[in-house]
């Protein structure tokens, strides 16, 4: 996730950064001062800000989960494992909350 995902995003704000001479090197102040100076749009600067977060809490959450099962802690996403933990997680409680709610 990381050198695939985010690294990507990294690359798209600095090279547009280093083009326009802004000078932050934290990726989301890059895509904000981008979006600021009229470099990127704002639906665009969204997107990216948003798919960087995105990608951050999927890989600190996958490792939390392989903290949790005793595995080594890596960058790696393995999809099966993490959306199951997902569902357990997030969707299934989300379910049962809907549930309760219209009933």
């Amino acid at each position: 996730m990381k050198h695939k995902g985010n690294a990507l995003i990294n690359d798209i704000a600095r090279v547009y950064a280093l083009s326009a001479g802004i000078k932050e090197v934290n990726t989301a102040k890059r895509i904000r001062a981008l979006m600021d100076a009229n470099i990127l749009n704002r639906k665009d600067a969204l997107n990216l800000a948003d798919a960087h977060e995105f990608i951050a809490h999927m890989r600190l959450s996958n490792q939390g989960y392989q903290h949790n099962l005793g595995l080594e802690v890596s960058n790696i996403c393995y999809p099966r494992i993490y959306l199951r933990w997902f569902a357990i997680s997030y969707v299934m409680p989300l379910k049962w909350y809907m549930r309760r709610r219209r009933g």
